[in-house]
């Protein structure tokens, strides 16, 4: 009987296996990532936009990533988790690539979660920063949050990730967002975490995860302390979930790399389970804010559908004409569910642009691009006001005008 083995996202599947030491000390970094960001372009293309008066960008928040990041395999030994402190300078920005972020409902906080083992809270007012989560680590992978979620109040952050040494050992970390104490450990996951999301009433917590391991979905207790029990689980999935979105009135969607795409009801029933028609690898996923439209991104082609919201019947694609390269596998919708934003490996030159498209009836529009950066995008977050960018090099959020 093969044994099973824990994966690393995009990385050869090196399995390992370790125990895990409780109460162990975080290691640091042992790698630092640098690359050029544009900053300047970002605010040139999105104040022409502006002055114009086309229409009002809604703020947008960016995750980007190094494209073509090549992923380490842990090293395996008898205690991955060091005994001893471990001192780590803190320069104030992410040092390797931004897996995730998320923004609270009241748009006062943004999160992220990097490959340099570290979760970033930000205030959105002014774009600082304000706390730095530290999760367990040790040497290669361990300890690289690859998935983070802010609570719709504001009050809870969850991480996860290759947060473990081996299969069944994989955990999901709760904090605190106001003291940055960890409050709950969701603990015995049988692989990598690659997406979190809480549901819009705080009241639900799902989790994807890496191989056939499928969904995982979590009470949040009403006053955020106590356990987090497991309230639903669908591990019938072919390959690895990379997506969950929850529409706001508490329907959920999961992508997988098995071609399908989920979608479960208020209870967590199944309502839908299809065949993806624009690429063999559904990535992310956005319902509309009134639910009716749901759009998928892929990561093995340009494609960029928009589904029924209640049913994920066809309901047509985005034009993707001269996208020739990468992907448009992160997708976004508007404040307003007007405009649809996607973006991902797709590169025009030594940019990687973001396309939107205005909806018209039942189709896009002509398609506008935003060209903020030299790197993969790899989420999207439209806010109500102004703009938001991440700048990868020094890790930090930037409000534009």
């Amino acid at each position: 009987m093969r044994s099973r083995g824990l994966y690393s996202r995009e990385s050869p599947k090196a399995p390992i296996s370790a125990p895990l030491r409780p109460g162990a000390a975080r290691a640091g970094y042992n790698r630092r990532v640098d690359f050029t960001y544009g900053a300047r372009q970002m605010d040139s293309c999105l104040s022409v936009f502006t002055r114009r008066g086309r229409w009002v960008l809604p703020m947008l928040l960016l995750a980007l990533a190094l494209s073509g990041l090549a992923l380490a395999v842990p090293d395996a030994g008898p205690d991955p988790f060091p005994a001893e402190p471990i001192l780590r300078l803190d320069p104030g920005g992410h040092t390797a690539a931004i897996s995730r972020m998320d923004v609270d409902a009241g748009e006062r906080w943004a999160v992220s979660g990097s490959h340099d083992k570290t979760v970033r809270i930000w205030r959105l007012a002014d774009g600082r920063l304000e706390r730095t989560l530290w999760v367990p680590a040790g040497a290669g992978d361990l300890g690289k949050v690859y998935a983070v979620a802010i609570s719709p109040d504001g009050g809870l952050v969850a991480a996860g990730g290759w947060t473990g040494p081996g299969a069944d050992q994989q955990n999901i970390y709760i904090f605190d967002r106001a003291d940055g104490r960890l409050r709950h450990r969701i603990p015995g996951l049988p692989n990598v975490v690659f997406h979190l999301a809480f549901s819009p009433d705080g009241r639900s917590l799902a989790a994807t995860l890496g191989g056939a391991n499928g969904l995982r979905v979590y009470g949040v207790p009403t006053d955020g302390d106590g356990p987090l029990p497991e309230v639903f689980t669908d591990p019938g999935f072919g390959n690895d979930s990379y997506w969950a979105a929850f529409a706001q009135d508490g329907r959920l969607a999961t992508s997988s790399y098995d071609g399908r795409v989920r979608l479960y009801g208020r209870g967590f029933e199944r309502l839908a389970d299809i065949e993806t028609r624009g690429g063999k690898r559904p990535f992310g996923l956005a319902f509309s804010p009134d639910g009716r439209r749901f759009a998928v991104g892929y990561k093995d082609s340009t494609a960029v559908e928009v589904l029924d919201g209640q049913t994920l019947a066809p309901r047509f694609a985005a034009d993707t004409k001269g996208a020739d390269n990468g992907d448009l596998g992160s997708v976004a919708w508007s404040a307003d569910g007007k405009t649809l934003l996607a973006g991902g490996r797709y590169a025009d030159g030594d940019r990687f642009p973001i396309r939107r498209w205005r909806i018209q009836g039942q189709a896009t529009g002509p398609f506008t691009e935003i060209r903020p950066t030299t790197n993969t995008v790899m989420s999207i977050r439209p806010l109500r006001k102004g703009a938001i960018q991440t700048d990868v090099v020094a890790g930090t959020v930037t409000r534009l005008a």
